[in-house]
């Protein structure tokens, strides 16, 4: 059954590879990544999947309990073994000749594919699938630039927006944005989407600067609504075309995703080889990433944070000199003036200080 697996497959074509790694974690695809691989003039076509499987889970941590590739490896009981020691549990390398598990195969290698062909000839390919695009959704305009949305906080801590831009199919990095939730309190995905849509725009149009084809938000059809309030409000919704993509009704089986339009009552599906699913996906995953990542800086500078720089006269080489002496904050605390002046640049007053800490401001 499809529960814990990562589908991986691939492309190669010369001195290139792209390899496709789709991720599916409690029945439920939670994310496709692709890799582009170089250097491979002296590795044979064989060895181009074991090379690729070292280098992905060397960096992984959470491993899957079932790998599924398009064929097998001369040397699997070597990486079966190496991975299962790493995830301390039994990992399984199978490929599936029939049933949903070979589907599943066949499509990371069709995406694998159609990402070779986009590296390969970034230009047609790309305005085929936004011609599709176009077709697919009934779009106003032809989606030369599209802008995605995502969302990312833990219980309402943290909360961050990203924006992620492509161009004629392909990322433009330099045009990123990543938003602080500074309006909304506690977890309202609609209320965080209205905000950093808000600011994105009404800057643009502050500073007469161009507006994107397609705005793609990651969400359904609450989502679409929270996104087509900010166009409307903003004069926009003419200009900008407008359209979420999830997870729909049939996510446990892995089918397709949905794509709900202001237009259309029911959502739109897409066929699993489409290129214009595809280059959703892309958009989606980018965006998701993106959005991630700046969360788990923000939450990662509060763990690094320590009350103690909270104290004037405490700078940051004190502070390590300190929690290196006496390990912790309450050890600190439960020092005696002796013992805290006798580190260099500790005075009595000071020591005082530490001593009376509280945790709160000083």
């Amino acid at each position: 059954s499809l529960q814990d697996q990562d589908v991986i497959a691939y492309c190669s074509e010369k001195d290139q590879a792209m390899a496709q790694v789709l991720i599916i974690r409690y029945g439920k695809m939670l994310s496709e990544k692709i890799f582009k691989l170089k250097s491979l003039n002296e590795v044979e076509e064989n060895e181009i999947l074991s090379s690729f499987l070292k280098q992905y889970y060397a960096e992984e941590v959470a491993l899957p309990t079932e790998i599924l590739l398009p064929h097998s490896i001369e040397d699997s009981e070597l990486i079966v073994d190496w991975l299962s020691k790493k995830k301390g549990a039994q990992v399984r390398l199978e490929t599936p000749v029939i049933g949903k598990k070979r589907d599943l195969v066949k499509m990371a290698e069709e995406n694998a594919r159609f990402a070779m062909r986009m590296e390969r000839d970034k230009g047609d390919v790309g305005t085929r699938s936004l011609e599709e695009l176009q077709t697919a959704l009934g779009l106003n305009h032809f989606p030369e630039v599209i802008e995605g949305f995502d969302l990312s906080n833990i219980s309402g801590s943290h909360a961050v927006g990203s924006m992620v831009t492509f161009e004629n199919g392909l990322p433009e990095k330099s045009k990123y944005r990543r938003y602080k939730i500074a309006t909304v309190k506690g977890i309202d995905d609609y209320a965080m989407l209205r905000e950093v849509m808000t600011r994105r725009y009404r800057r643009l149009l502050e500073e007469d600067s161009s507006l994107p084809n397609l705005v793609l938000i990651d969400g359904g059809r609450g989502h679409l609504n929270s996104g087509r309030e900010v166009l409307d409000a903003l004069g926009l919704l003419d200009r900008i075309d407008l359209a979420c993509i999830a997870k729909g009704k049939y996510r446990n089986n892995l089918d397709t995703d949905e794509v709900y339009l202001a237009h259309k009552k029911e959502p739109v599906l897409f066929k699993e080889n489409s290129p214009s699913r595809f280059l959703m996906q892309r958009i989606r995953d980018e965006a998701h990433r993106f959005a991630i990542s700046y969360h788990r800086r923000l939450r990662s500078k509060e763990t690094l944070s320590s009350p103690l720089e909270n104290i004037s006269g405490i700078g940051k080489k004190r502070r390590l000199q300190l929690l290196k002496e006496f390990g912790s904050l309450e050890n600190i605390r439960n020092a005696s003036v002796k013992e805290l002046i006798a580190l260099p640049g500790i005075t009595p007053s000071l020591a005082e200080k530490l001593r009376q800490y509280d945790g709160g401001s000083n």
